[in-house]
């Protein structure tokens, strides 16, 4: 049952839909294992979210909290969170997905999960850029970094660094964001990641640009708009040509402009991507409009209109649906925490509720003030200057619950606004009032000390901290998902000090101050509720960029496959038509191959075609050159912008390596170790040219060198070729 699930993980990204049907087919719909059944849910959940059925996403998440919590498992519970979080974050309620991912952080640190963790602080750094809050993005940036490079995430690392690069691009630090983008490029290269790689070299294309290095920035744009053709990476395809396009018109360099305009706009608009359908658009027009073709120019304009048009539209649209959503959401799944925030209890009394109306944005201001602050004697600190406002506060403190060690530590404590320590006190004591709140999870407001609950305590020396001075107290327990992490002491000179009012307002804010505590605890607190966002986002980044990669290499040896070949190909063919480039195309035949396989078997087999594919891969020095494995012993070689002679000379190359190897077959009738046969075809391709029958005359050169005895390379040139 665990292999489909593996596989519909796979494909999430690529065919969220498909593994939606996998997650909820039969099978996994009786929990008989329920580890399983969680796995099935999570997936279940990530596709939907995927699919952007945000209402359904936030229901199902939900139940996988909730099943998760009566499991014990954290790791569910994290990522029940975690897709909560990531459907607010796609509908850019930041303050919903920060709480989700605060709270689904908590689960993750509890499984010790720091790929994620260091993944999630990357993207909180995401956030707080997009927030232009560029000095909190920075310290996440560096805190990722530190930590993928301690887990030996070292991808990770580079994605870090290359984030710091862009802030400071940003920012218009260039000679910093030069260097962090060269170091960034070097983890990739060594990781051989090219969608980063790609990247890498648009960014400091740029940089170059604002250097004034105009022949520099050309020279990578180039190097990433060819790597990200070979990796079919659209969506930054089409920013490096909008880069590309400006340099050219520029320059007026207008007909290579316009080809570039050609190939993204053709892109733009397989893809839906009206933005960027607009922006081209616009360069045609103002390109048209230079070179005075005013037809073509009012053309553009036209399209430029429409594709605007479309997009403003398609941007109202999704934003009165997520308005829609989140309202349904709001309604289905928190009307639990809206009837607790509004306190039942405190509807029945009419003037209670009046007046805690009237010091809302009190608790609002302390709210917001303690929830954005990580120093835990701070938040102690801004929580005693407020409720001088609301109350008597004579002792004020946050006492924290230690489950390992069952204890209750009480060193966040204020005595008429200074520090105070006192030892720990352990949970099961008798004599403690901190400790029969936390163990029963139950506020308590004690007027008059002399009279203590029997059931509490029989005398005041056992409230918290004797001071014969101390007439009443309040505690409130901290809770979160009903796991008490401490409570609240108030505590005054003054007999009867408090009322039902106060004991409420304490009550109400309780969820703030257990939101600051757990942030903030031991100096990491805010990172913790906070990193688990991060991870999830980025891991899901990761996630899609190995499924894009996978579809288009062959399993076996590692190299793209023969519809990665097809794609590559055909985008190939057409540039060349319209530059009126050279284009080889070579396939190459491992001689006698099946009496290798018959007689060596197939693990040797295997093994041979994935020496021979590193020999291909290793012997075409150049970026844009493609290598793919076409099937079964054959591979083909796709070089662009090489005559007859150069094409000659790697043909030989990869001959020449291949038996220098000195793989054996005895069984080869031609020749004691392996050897290749190879066919190809040499062209300067025109708008008539199709690909099957390119295919077809190196498929012809391979069987005229067959015919020859093997062992031989067989290129011929096409009609249009000159000498």
């Amino acid at each position: 049952m665990i292999k489909p699930l593996e596989y519909a993980e796979s494909i999430l990204r690529s065919n969220p839909m498909n593994a939606y049907d996998i997650a909820t087919s039969d099978e996994y719909r009786l929990p008989d294992n329920m580890e399983v059944y969680l796995d099935a849910l999570y997936i279940e959940v990530k596709a939907l979210w995927l699919m952007s059925r945000f209402e359904e996403a936030v229901k199902r998440a939900d139940y996988l909290i909730e099943l998760s919590q009566m499991e014990k498992n954290d790791l569910g519970q994290g990522r029940g969170h975690n897709v909560i979080g990531n459907v607010y974050h796609d509908m850019s309620n930041l303050d919903k997905s920060l709480e989700h991912y605060m709270k689904g952080l908590n689960y993750s640190r509890k499984v010790d999960d720091k790929k994620n963790e260091a993944a999630l602080l990357n993207n909180i750094g995401e956030i707080y850029r997009r927030l232009e809050d560029y000095h909190e993005a920075l310290e996440y940036y560096k805190k990722s970094m530190v930590l993928s490079k301690e887990v030996g995430e070292l991808t990770l690392y580079g994605v870090s660094q290359l984030n710091i690069g862009e802030l400071n691009y940003e920012q218009g630090y260039i000679d910093k964001a030069f260097k962090c983008t060269k170091d960034a490029l070097n983890h990739f290269i060594h990781n051989e990641d090219y969608f980063s790689i790609a990247y890498g070299h648009f960014l400091l294309s740029k940089i170059y640009r604002k250097q004034g290095h105009e022949d520099q920035a050309k020279s990578d744009l180039s190097l990433a708009i060819d790597i990200m053709r070979r990796l079919q990476d659209h969506y930054n395809l089409n920013l490096a040509y909008l880069e590309m396009i400006d340099i050219l018109a520029g320059e007026d360099k207008f007909e290579e402009a316009l080809e570039y305009i050609e190939d993204a706009l053709d892109i733009s608009e397989r893809l839906n991507l009206n933005k960027d359908t607009a922006d081209i658009a616009l360069y045609a027009a103002e390109i048209y409009e230079k070179t005075k073709q005013f037809d073509l120019a009012l053309d553009a304009y036209k399209m430029y209109v429409d594709a605007r048009f479309k997009y403003e539209k398609e941007k109202e649209e999704e934003h009165l649906k997520n308005i829609k959503a989140q309202i349904n959401i709001e309604n289905t799944m928190h009307e639990k925490e809206i009837y607790r925030l509004r306190n039942v209890e405190l509807k029945k009394k009419t003037q209670e509720i009046e007046k805690l109306y009237n010091d809302m944005k009190i608790i609002t201001n302390i709210g917001q003030n303690i929830t954005s602050t990580l120093d835990t004697k701070k938040i102690i600190h801004l929580l005693y200057d407020n409720l001088g406002k609301l109350m008597d506060a004579h002792t004020f403190g946050v006492y924290l619950y230690d489950e390992k060690n069952k204890s209750i530590e009480r060193n966040l404590l204020l005595y008429k606004g200074e520090d105070l320590t006192r030892p720990p006190v352990s949970i099961d004591s008798k004599t403690s009032m901190s400790a029969w709140v936390i163990r029963n999870k139950k506020p308590l407001m004690v007027n008059d000390v002399l009279q203590l609950p029997k059931t509490i305590a029989s005398t005041r020396e056992h409230l918290d901290n004797y001071d014969p001075k101390v007439k009443a107290a309040i505690f409130v327990p901290l809770v979160m998902q009903d796991n008490v992490i401490g409570c609240i002491v108030v505590k005054s000179i003054y007999k009867d000090a408090y009322h039902e009012y106060q004991f409420n307002l304490i009550k109400a804010l309780a969820s703030y101050i257990t939101i600051a505590v757990i942030n903030s605890q031991e100096s990491q607190m805010l990172s913790e509720e906070i990193e688990r966002r991060i991870t999830v986002q980025k891991s899901l980044e990761e996630l899609n960029e190995k499924l894009s990669e996978m579809s288009y290499k062959d399993a076996l040896t590692n190299i793209p496959n023969r519809r990665s070949f097809v794609e590559f190909f055909s985008r190939e063919l057409a540039r060349s038509a319209r530059s009126k480039d050279v284009l080889t195309l070579l396939i190459i035949d491992i001689d006698h191959f099946k009496e290798y396989n018959d007689n060596y078997g197939h693990v040797k087999g295997d093994a041979c075609l994935t020496q021979v594919a590193k020999i291909l891969k290793n012997t075409l020095k150049r970026e844009i050159d493609f290598v793919a494995r076409y099937g079964g012993d054959e591979f083909v070689v796709v070089l662009s912008d090489t005559n007859l002679q150069g094409s000659k000379q790697i043909a030989d190359s990869i001959a020449d390596n291949v038996k220098s190897e000195n793989i054996e077959h005895i069984y080869s009738p031609i020749a004691d170790r392996v050897s290749l046969t190879i066919g190809g075809i040499v062209l300067i391709p025109d708008e008539d040219s199709v690909m099957e029958t390119i295919i077809s005359q190196a498929d012809t050169a391979l069987y005229k060198a067959k015919d020859l005895g093997r062992n031989q390379i067989c290129i011929e040139k096409g009609s249009n070729l000159q000498d």
